[in-house]
């Protein structure tokens, strides 16, 4: 007999993992592909629809999101006798023990944006997560935050009394946002509220809100102001206060917008580049990559134009003669990121403002041309020579 007292085919399972509100987790190994996996079993409750729905919910929501910060789903069986999924197993550990233990600011700030990502990635999926918390957020490895338990998440366009009540809280009280508190509708800023208030925890090893009841505690999210984070942390209080603001409508609007906000404030701030203790040959890109945040966030709004790297003093306009002859000398032509600084051949003429040709592109021309016509002059004189 295995370790639930009964045995599933095709897998053998091994020891509990963990218990929650209608499931029961054991890890097991999948006998056809010797892996091993995590056995979410349901508990069987008599004439209860409810949970069975949400169960399989879950399962099937987890599949539509093939992400590396969302757990994987390999199976999802439900018949008379048991409902089951069966998941990828993380073995990093769970977030609830490392804030206990305490983060230090370059892995919350990793953790964060990793979420953020995973969770931008489920709305444009049009789902909602609507459980944000420590519990259940494990690892994939020291630095792979991975968000689990779609339980009670649900697609943007679902109407809620399909799965909950009309006015039914419904969430984990100390990380829901006001909206979800007062049971109304939701959508991908109510998981951006509770990104926040993880944010604050893990920086502070509190929550935000506190209340000796599940509704003291949401009633201070939708009434009480949040705290301001420790002045060690102050730089970041712009963008905290913007996700936990009450009204969604004063949040970021997606959390692409949160990610490239937070990215444009690491890459200025000497601040953090102190308390981080970067190395001075890092470019902004490296820094943010070692931080967590991904290539798509890293760029997000970043427009590329063509620029040259030649030597000019700042404000000095230079002929496209020399400008042909610095790239023939050897100066590079490269493509740069939009807000890098660099010394750009600019003419007498005006620039177009009508939609035309950019400006950029005339100057490229105009100096493509001379080059050629450089390099055909050289090659008729080396020839008449």
């Amino acid at each position: 007999m295995s370790a639930a007292g009964f045995d599933i085919p095709g897998y053998e399972l091994q020891r509990r993992l963990g218990e929650g509100g209608m499931a029961t987790v054991f890890l097991a190994v999948q006998k056809s592909l010797d892996r091993r996996v995590a056995i979410k079993i349901m508990r069987r409750v008599t004439g209860d629809t409810t949970e069975e729905k949400r169960f399989i919910n879950e399962g099937r929501t987890l599949a539509r999101l093939p992400h590396p910060n969302i757990v994987g789903v390999y199976d999802i069986v439900q018949n008379e006798d048991i409902n089951y999924i069966a998941m990828e197993f993380l073995e990093g550990g769970i977030l609830n023990d490392r804030i206990s233990e305490g983060l230090t600011l370059f892995d919350s700030i990793g953790i964060v944006v990793q979420l953020a990502d995973a969770l931008q990635f489920a709305h444009d999926h049009g789902i909602i997560h609507r459980d944000l918390k420590p519990a259940n957020i494990l690892f994939r490895n020291a630095r792979t935050p991975v968000l689990t338990d779609f339980g009670i998440a649900r697609l943007q366009s679902m109407d809620m009394t399909r799965l909950t009540q009309t006015g039914m809280m419904i969430g984990t009280p100390a990380y829901m946002s006001p909206e979800q508190a007062q049971g109304g509708s939701v959508d991908g800023r109510s998981d951006q509220y509770s990104l926040g208030v993880l944010f604050y925890e893990m920086l502070t090893k509190q929550v935000p809100f506190v209340g000796e009841t599940p509704m003291q505690v949401a009633f201070a999210h939708v009434h009480n102001p949040p705290p301001a984070l420790p002045l060690r942390f102050e730089f970041l209080q712009p963008i905290m206060s913007r996700m936990l603001a009450k009204d969604p409508k004063n949040r970021f609007p997606d959390l692409k917008s949160f990610a490239r906000e937070f990215r444009n404030l690491l890459a200025e701030s000497k601040e953090l580049e102190q308390q981080l203790r970067f190395t001075a040959n890092q470019t902004v890109a490296e820094r943010l990559r070692a931080l967590g945040f991904s290539d798509e966030q890293i760029h997000s709004g970043q427009h590329q134009k063509v620029a040259l790297s030649i030597k000019a003093e700042p404000g000095e306009q230079l002929p496209p003669e020399m400008v042909a002859r610095q790239l023939l000398e050897g100066s590079e032509l490269k493509l740069e990121p939009i807000q890098e600084r660099h010394v750009h051949y600019t003419s007498d003429r005006p620039q177009r403002r009508d939609g035309g040709v950019p400006q950029w592109l005339v100057q490229l021309g105009t100096v493509l041309i001379t080059l050629i016509l450089a390099m055909v002059a050289y090659k008729l004189f080396v020839q008449g020579a």
